[in-house]
């Protein structure tokens, strides 16, 4: 009876070990040959410009690097037209305050998302992004260049100066899209 729990207990931890592994996508786990790379859990070829790629696939930047994908679409977090003020903190002689930051003109606080932009570069850098929240989503655009995504796009952020949320002009990258 013992060994029958023992193979019980045996093939429950196998079979854990294979969903956790069938669910594993971490690139750094590929072996990939010479000239490819792990994009999405499968190694990719590696490319400069479609001509590099077989059958319908288009050469797309994903980072440093473009890899051969079949894609034909990227995406980038479009420009907010709004911004809702929330709790943020300022610094006065007398230390940390906290107060309300204003909203822009008949914000709408239902409308906020939730998204961030880590390739955000405002045309000025001194405005922050805590204590206003905007309504930006994402917005899909050919894949156009060889290689593709990886362009510069114009939009506007939700971002303060002081304790005021004001729209800031700026730039970010699109990147490819499924």
């Amino acid at each position: 009876m013992r060994w029958i729990r023992r193979v019980g207990v045996f093939f429950a931890l196998a079979l854990f070990a294979c969903f956790r592994a069938i669910a594993e996508t971490d690139d750094a786990h590929l072996m990939c040959p010479s000239g490819e790379r792990g994009c999405n859990g499968l190694c990719r070829t590696i490319c400069t410009q479609t001509s590099d790629c077989t059958g319908s696939d288009r050469c797309l930047r994903i980072d440093d690097q473009a890899v051969c994908l079949p894609y034909a679409s990227c995406t980038f977090l479009g420009s907010d037209t709004q911004c809702v003020g929330e709790e943020c903190t300022y610094y006065t002689r007398g230390g940390q305050q906290k107060t309300q930051c204003t909203s822009t003109p008949g914000a709408n606080p239902q409308d906020i998302t939730s998204f961030s932009d880590p390739t955000f570069e405002p045309s000025v850098s001194y405005y922050l992004q805590d204590g206003c929240k905007g309504n930006a989503r994402y917005e899909t655009t050919p894949a156009v260049g060889d290689p593709a995504c990886g362009m510069t796009q114009t939009v506007k952020r939700c971002m303060r100066s002081g304790t005021t949320c004001m729209l800031v002009d700026g730039t970010t990258k699109d990147f490819v899209a499924k």
